[in-house]
C-alpha cells in the first residue's frame, strides 16, 4: 500500500455554509446524603474529585454453580438427555465502547500550552496541523488493539505497518490518554477490552476517512470518533477561510444531513475535531502548501487515506514536537495493549441548561457528574473527568437536543426538536457492549465543569 491515496477536488459549492434516553432524574433522592455543602470543585492535590457511594447494596459474593432446589418441578430422576447434560464454561471477556469527543478538546488546550511555552511554535506548527496529526495517533492506536486483540478488521496489519514507520513524539497530556484506551480490569476484579468503532472510517468513494452522509446513524460515530477526513478537511477549510474564499464554514453538502420539514440543520462544534471558526496567518498557511495542502477558489486536493495518514505531514509534525523544549514531550510505543481504570465510569449531567446550538454539549457550559460501578481513586476519578471516555447524553425534554454534531433551529436560529431517530441513536454507541455492568451508577461524583479544569491539568506539564 502507499503511502497516501489521493483526494479527489472539491468545489467550493460543496462546503459553503448554508434507546431514547430517560430524562428523569434519580438525583432527588439523594442530594441530601451526598456531602455537597463542605466540599469545593477542586480539593487536595491535582484536583481530586470525592466520587460519593449511592447506598446501593452490591452483592460480595456471587455463586458460579448451581445449586438443584429438590422440590424442582422439572427435576425428573434420572432423566438427562446426551449433549445437553453438561453445561461447559465459555471463555469471555466483556466488552464497552468509548467515546472520544473529549479528545479534541484535550489537544486543543495541551496545543494551548505549548504554544505559550515555545512562542514560535504556532508559525511552524499551525493547530489544524498538530490536531490532524492527534487524529492519526487516535486512529494508530485503535488499529493496534484491533490486531492486539486478534479482530480481523479493515486490514488492520496492511494500515498499522504505515503508521509503525513514523516515530511518533506527543505532549504528555495526549499520550497519556491514548495509552489510557485500552484493555482495563476494574476493582471488582472484572476485565473488559474496548470495543473497536462499529464502523471503521471509509476508504472509498469522494471523501475518504469519513463515515459518509450524516445521518441518524452516522451522527454518533461523528461526534463520538473524530472523523480522519474531518480533521483533514478543517485544515483545508481554515486554509480557505484565511484566504478569503467563500468556503470552509460546513462540510461538503453530500455528506450533510437531508432537508428535513422540521427545521434547517445546523453544524456545531460537538462535530468533533471540527474548528468553525480558526484562522491562519500567511506563514501557517505556507508551511501547510508546502506539505501538500492545495487550497484555490475552485476546490482543494491533499493525500491522505481513510486514517488521515500522510508519511511526511505526520513526520514534519513529530519532528516538530520532538525538538520542543519546556513541555514534557514523550515518544509513543503504542504496545501495550493495557488500559487505564479511568475508562470505568461514565459522564453525566442532570438535563441540558445551554440552548445555543452552537456550543460543545462537553466543553460548553454543562457540569457533568463522575457516575461509576465501582469506587475509585479519587485521582482515576478526576482523570476520568478530564479524558471523558465514556459519555451518557440527554435531550432537552421536548426533544431539542444540543448534543448532536449537526442539529434543527428555526429561522431565528433557536433549537427544535430532532427527528425521533436522531434521539433514539443519541446514545447509541455508550450502550453498544456485551455488558452493560459498568452503566450502573453506584458511586457518583460532585457536577464539575470540565472546561474550567482542562487548563490546569495541560498545565501541569510544563517543565519548570
Amino acid at each position: 500500500m502507499s503511502d497516501a491515496t489521493a483526494a479527489p477536488s472539491v468545489t467550493p459549492s460543496e462546503s459553503v455554509s448554508q434507546v431514547a434516553p430517560s430524562h428523569a432524574s434519580s438525583r432527588g433522592s439523594r442530594r441530601g446524603g451526598r456531602g455537597r455543602g463542605g466540599r469545593g470543585l477542586i480539593h487536595g492535590q491535582r484536583g481530586a474529585l470525592s466520587i460519593v457511594g449511592s447506598g446501593i447494596a452490591r452483592p460480595q459474593h456471587l455463586s458460579t454453580t448451581s445449586s438443584i432446589p429438590r422440590d424442582d418441578p422439572i427435576l425428573i430422576d434420572d432423566f438427562t438427555i446426551s449433549g445437553a447434560d453438561s453445561l461447559t464454561p465459555i471463555s469471555f471477556i466483556p466488552t464497552v465502547a468509548l467515546d472520544h469527543q473529549g479528545y479534541p478538546d484535550l489537544c486543543r488546550a495541551v496545543y494551548q500550552q505549548i504554544s505559550l511555552v515555545d512562542r514560535s511554535l504556532s508559525s511552524r506548527l499551525p493547530m489544524p496541523l498538530f490536531l490532524l496529526y492527534c487524529n492519526s495517533a487516535l486512529w494508530y492506536r485503535y488499529l493496534a488493539l484491533s490486531v492486539a486483540f486478534g479482530r480481523r478488521e479493515v486490514d488492520n496489519v496492511v494500515y498499522i505497518e504505515q503508521f509503525r514507520s513514523i516515530r511518533w513524539f506527543l505532549p504528555d497530556p495526549i499520550k497519556r490518554y491514548l495509552d489510557g484506551i485500552g484493555e482495563f480490569r476494574t476493582f471488582t476484579g472484572d476485565k473488559f477490552q474496548p470495543l473497536s468503532p462499529p464502523m471503521w472510517p471509509i476508504d472509498t468513494g469522494n471523501y475518504p476517512g469519513s463515515y459518509g452522509k450524516v445521518t441518524d446513524v452516522t451522527s454518533p460515530l461523528y461526534t463520538s470518533y473524530p472523523s480522519p477526513f474531518v480533521a483533514v478537511y478543517n485544515v483545508l477549510a481554515t486554509i480557505a477561510r484565511s484566504s478569503g474564499y467563500a468556503w470552509g464554514g460546513d462540510l461538503p453538502s453530500a455528506l450533510k444531513p437531508a432537508t428535513v420539514s422540521e427545521g434547517t440543520w445546523k453544524v456545531t462544534e460537538n462535530l468533533s475535531g471540527f474548528d468553525l471558526s480558526g484562522t491562519l496567518g500567511s506563514k501557517q498557511i505556507s508551511v501547510l502548501t508546502n506539505l501538500g495542502f492545495t487550497v484555490n477558489p475552485s476546490g482543494y486536493r491533499f493525500s491522505h487515506d481513510r486514517f488521515g495518514f500522510n508519511g511526511p505531514t505526520l513526520s514534519y509534525v513529530s519532528s516538530a514536537l520532538e525538538l520542543m523544549s519546556g513541555y514534557k514531550i514523550t515518544e509513543f510505543s503504542n504496545s501495550i495493549a493495557s488500559g487505564s481504570l479511568a475508562l470505568t465510569p461514565y459522564l453525566e449531567i442532570d438535563a441540558p441548561i445551554s440552548a445555543d446550538y452552537r456550543e460543545s454539549y462537553l466543553s460548553g457550559p454543562h457540569k457533568f457528574e463522575v457516575k461509576s460501578s465501582t469506587n475509585l481513586d479519587s485521582r482515576l476519578s478526576s482523570g476520568s473527568l478530564l479524558m471523558s471516555y465514556r459519555i451518557k447524553r440527554h435531550l432537552f425534554e421536548d426533544g431539542r437536543c444540543n448534543a448532536l454534531p449537526y442539529t434543527l433551529v428555526d429561522k431565528d436560529d433557536a433549537l427544535v426538536p430532532v427527528p425521533s431517530s436522531y434521539s433514539i441513536s443519541l446514545n447509541s454507541n455508550y450502550n453498544r457492549g456485551t455488558s452493560n455492568r459498568l452503566n450502573v451508577e453506584l458511586y457518583n461524583s460532585n457536577p464539575v465543569s470540565r472546561r474550567d479544569v482542562l487548563p490546569e491539568m495541560t498545565r501541569a506539564f510544563i517543565k519548570a
